[in-house]
């Protein structure tokens, strides 16, 4: 059976069973578990299953927006996150939000790190459990089912109670006057917190996101290290961005 129809198969298996792990689907195509976590990866990162530890579930009809999300510039978000998860070191404590690009960088994190990693993200725990190095702290909080992000002041406590060496942080637009923007205040708060308690701000911004607007304010550009974003990136804006002294990479 070719990997596209295996995975077909798996979500047709998924439609009709609430869960699945690794191993029975091992035994059932009979392939190795190598070959099916890559597949549960794929399908998870287009939005067609939610990978748990040792096996993937139905996905959450409850959240379409954060699955419509996720496709969007997915190779370019891959390629961002992969790059931003290279920049974890040895012992480093670190913020990672819940948003789709830095998903990514929590699934690429080296199994070799020995790290801690404080999350809001329910997603980014889920592909965090099976790295066994990492030491991984959940906010707590209130539940966003939309996001699947953990929100309000149990949330907001915990980051409080932390210092980081490095915070990643997705964003909803970023521009050179306005700084890293967020449209859900709730999420925006947690994120300024963390902030506040950073060494490092890292924001993982595809190029679509660059010199855009939302809502909520996050942070200035004062208070941003680097940006990781794609090679769709604008040369101008990218230099108005390094003038300000920010690292800018393209992947």
């Amino acid at each position: 059976m070719i990997a596209k129809a295996r995975r077909d198969e798996i979500v047709k298996i998924l439609s009709s069973k609430k869960s699945v792990s690794s191993s029975e689907l091992s035994k059932l195509f009979d392939v190795t578990e190598e070959t099916i976590r890559r597949d549960l990866n794929i399908l998870s990162a287009q939005g067609e299953i939610i990978r748990t530890h040792g096996g993937a579930t139905q996905k959450d009809e409850s959240d379409p927006a954060f699955n419509a999300r996720i496709r969007e510039m997915h190779s370019e978000k891959e390629r961002i996150g992969k790059f931003a998860a290279s920049m974890v070191k040895e012992r480093d404590a670190i913020f990672i939000d819940a948003g789709t690009t830095t998903l990514m960088l929590a699934r690429n994190i080296k199994d070799s790190i020995e790290a801690v990693v404080i999350t809001n993200s329910k997603y980014a725990i889920d592909e965090l459990t099976s790295k066994n190095r990492i030491t991984t702290i959940c906010t707590g909080g209130i539940l966003r089912k939309k996001s699947m992000s953990f929100i309000g002041k149990a949330a907001e406590q915990t980051i409080k109670s932390y210092n980081f060496n490095k915070v990643f942080l997705s964003a909803r637009a970023i521009s050179v006057k306005n700084g890293v923007m967020d449209s859900y205040e709730p999420e925006a708060n947690i994120n300024r917190l963390a902030v506040t308690s950073a060494y490092e701000v890292i924001i993982l911004a595809d190029s679509t996101k660059l010199e855009k607007l939302a809502l909520e304010k996050v942070c200035s550009t004062s208070e941003i290290s680097t940006i990781i974003t794609d090679t769709g990136a604008d040369k101008a804006i990218v230099s108005e961005f390094e003038n300000l002294g920010i690292k800018v990479y393209i992947v």
